[in-house]
């Protein structure tokens, strides 16, 4: 298939020129909706990228009259399907050989502009043909030599008839190419090329260095293993190709190891079985596809960012970015511009062309905003305006982006008290905790430190090298019975440490930090009278449960569900209280 980008500075020359006679704003599109050239405005109002349902319908019809932008058919689930700045489109496609290679479009974004093409249908429709075929004419007569075509014709016929999936990209990280498994995979995945265009096009503008970080960004969004092969010209990084194996076993490579296909509709990512985590599960299943902005607060180390994480990955935002920026780690200068964006030229160093902020890495998924407690007073309001809004205006910028993303905020301050000391807007904390969830910490859910210690060792495993398979009994209750400051946290590392320096294939207590390991443990006559009190209690409490449900496996189950316990919690308590 010819590439229109071959032809750009002739066709450029062609738009610009019927674009000031006409008064009309021009564009050509290629087949899988990026722009190969446009006026400077339809670049500014519609983006690089055009919804490729809209394309695929000009291709197939030849010509079409967009006379309701954002409200026809071919308009749905187009970003701009509420609020498309067109007033009115004139697209015809371009064929070569008889084959639709791109499209042509014919624009006004006023009003006057409408009128005009509006009472002028017919005429314009005829400039738009012609327009149509000086562009075919051009491809016909500067096409690349044909020695070459053969040669590329059989490269394309032969990835097309692959098993596995091939996608290239130029240097900016923009679908040039794709084969037949690769439309089959990315439709099973409910992703289209403007969405993947979208996806990495921020990954080599941020900073990526070629195929790498496409790869780890499909990789995630698909779940598959990926092999990632940069293309070099003179030395410079040109463009990527990337392969996905064909449904089959496949072997994990060292280089782009599988990662965790986002486990839509569950939330077993987050560990534990005691009442305050299932109470957290249960909220949580019922706000995970909600759009409202959900609020996260716990102590350091609690965990904030996973549950974050866990709500894109179960929601039906999960295919689509999940983007972090923690609030506390961005000098109070640059926040603005990493939040929103700049373009070119808004400051001294501003990158050419400008760059996207978080807000519009993140459109289509979730931005989460942790710490958000240490977010600048000057930017409050401002992040305000385009959570109210939903849109947003570049650091240098006049033109108003519409946005589509979540908002998840975390902290661990008392953000009431913040607002009381005017340190941060009771607006925006109202606006943010639409969804308040509050995680419980360690301390007060220590029936599931064994659950998540066992998560942890084998997480720890490939970081250590060590085949241990187990925890001791005494090291369990070791940790059991330690306060955990620091959290969830606190305990990974605890567990990480105590691997490297277990010498056998089960965790002893031993190995565990000395805080942990020789931790004193009062004796029972020393226990205060409120404390003997509360043992009394429990004792009373399991002693009647037991003889309700009987003394089995099946009836101290019930035991710890009437009580409210986890099942080794019931065991160690009966085992301290002598019961068994």
């Amino acid at each position: 298939m010819v590439s229109l980008d071959l032809f750009k500075p002739a066709i450029e020359k062609v738009i610009t020129g019927f674009s000031d006679i006409l008064n009309v704003d021009a564009a050509v599109i290629n087949g899988n909706g990026q722009l190969v050239t446009s006026t400077e405005r339809y670049l500014k109002q519609k983006g690089a990228l055009v919804h490729v349902p809209s394309i695929e319908v000009v291709l197939s019809r030849g010509q079409y009259l967009v006379d309701k932008p954002g409200a026809m058919d071919m308009c749905t689930g187009c970003r701009f399907s509420t609020h498309c700045p067109a007033k009115v489109e004139l697209l015809s496609s371009i064929k070569v050989a008889n084959q639709p290679i791109g499209v042509v479009s014919l624009t006004s974004f006023t009003k006057e502009g409408q009128n005009r093409l509006s009472k002028n249908t017919e005429k314009y429709q005829q400039i738009l043909t012609e327009i149509t075929e000086m562009i075919t004419t051009i491809i016909r007569l500067e096409r690349p030599p044909s020695s070459r075509e053969p040669y590329a014709l059989l490269l394309e016929e032969t990835l097309h008839a692959a098993c596995d999936a091939y996608l290239t990209f130029d240097q900016n990280g923009k679908l040039v190419f794709h084969n037949t498994a690769a439309d089959s995979y990315l439709r099973k995945h409910q992703l289209q090329p403007d969405d993947l265009s979208r996806m990495f096009s921020p990954s080599l503008a941020g900073g990526g260095d070629g195929p790498l970080p496409l790869a780890n960004c499909l990789g995630d969004k698909l779940g598959a293993a990926i092999e990632a092969s940069p293309i070099i010209v003179d030395n410079q990084f040109v463009g990527g190709v990337l392969k996905i194996a064909a449904d089959r076993p496949q072997a994990v490579s060292a280089a782009f190891p599988r990662p965790a296909l986002p486990n839509r509709g569950s939330l077993d990512k987050i560990i534990g079985t005691s009442p305050a985590v299932n109470a957290l599960k249960q909220k949580t299943e019922k706000i995970k596809n909600s759009s409202s902005t959900v609020l996260i607060t716990g102590e350091t180390g609690t965990g904030k960012g996973h549950l974050a994480r866990a709500i894109h990955e179960a929601s039906n935002r999960a295919y689509q970015p999940f983007v972090a920026i923690n609030c506390a780690s961005i000098p109070e200068n640059l926040f603005e511009s990493e939040l929103f964006g700049y373009e070119e030229g808004a400051f001294t160093g501003a990158k050419k062309g400008g760059k996207p902020g978080r807000f519009e890495l993140a459109h289509g998924g979730t931005l989460f905003l942790d710490e958000i407690g240490d977010m600048p007073p000057a930017i409050q309001p401002k992040l305000l305006r385009v959570l109210q809004e939903m849109t947003l205006e570049r650091v240098g910028g006049t033109r108003s982006i519409p946005i589509d993303v979540r908002i998840i905020a975390a902290t661990n301050h008392d953000l009431e008290e913040l607002v009381a000391q005017k340190k941060f807007r009771a607006d925006l904390y109202y606006r943010l905790g639409v969804i308040p969830i509050a995680i419980p910490s360690l301390r007060e859910r220590l029936e599931d430190v064994p659950l998540l210690a066992e998560s942890f060792l084998r997480k720890c495993a490939g970081k250590t090298g060590k085949a241990i398979h187990a925890i001791s009994p005494e090291a369990l209750d070791r940790l059991q019975r330690y306060t955990w400051p620091g959290n969830v946290r606190e305990l990974e590392n605890a567990i990480e440490y105590a691997m490297n320096m277990e010498s056998t294939n089960v965790l002893t207590a031993e190995s565990l930090p000395d805080r942990i390991r020789l931790q004193p443990t009062a004796p029972a006559a020393e226990a205060s009278p409120i404390k003997a009190k509360i043992a009394d209690v429990q004792i009373e409490a399991i002693r009647q449960a037991l003889q309700k449900h009987g003394s089995d496996l099946k009836g101290k189950q019930e035991v710890a569900r009437e009580l409210g316990i986890g099942i080794r919690t019931l065991y160690r308590k009966m085992k301290a209280y002598q019961l068994t």
